[in-house]
């Protein structure tokens, strides 16, 4: 499985490694400007933190464990569009 971010193909493994998580962490932050605030800045991490966080909790309901949950539908999470749903969640941290 793979998405696209800033321009390069990203490849991770499939749902039973987690590999998505990243994936999706990657599609969630794409919508904030993390390298305008600086890689050691609060509100980077901060901004980082709930977008990876989202990511994680998809992960624990969608497939954190697939005998047992939904079934996953990565294409979807892994949408640009759910991306950007999702984002609207995220608030910056502190400048």
């Amino acid at each position: 499985m793979h998405t696209s971010y800033k321009g390069i193909e990203v490849y991770k493994l499939t749902t039973w490694v987690q590999g998505p998580v990243m994936l999706q962490g990657a599609q969630h932050s794409r919508e904030f400007r993390l390298k305008r605030w600086g890689m050691t800045s609060a509100r980077y991490i901060h901004t980082l933190y709930q977008a990876m966080n989202l990511a994680y909790a998809d992960r624990d309901f969608y497939y954190g464990d697939p005998s047992f949950s939904p079934a996953p539908p990565i294409r979807g999470l892994l949408s640009k569009d759910y991306a950007r749903e999702r984002a609207r969640l995220v608030r910056p941290g502190p400048q």
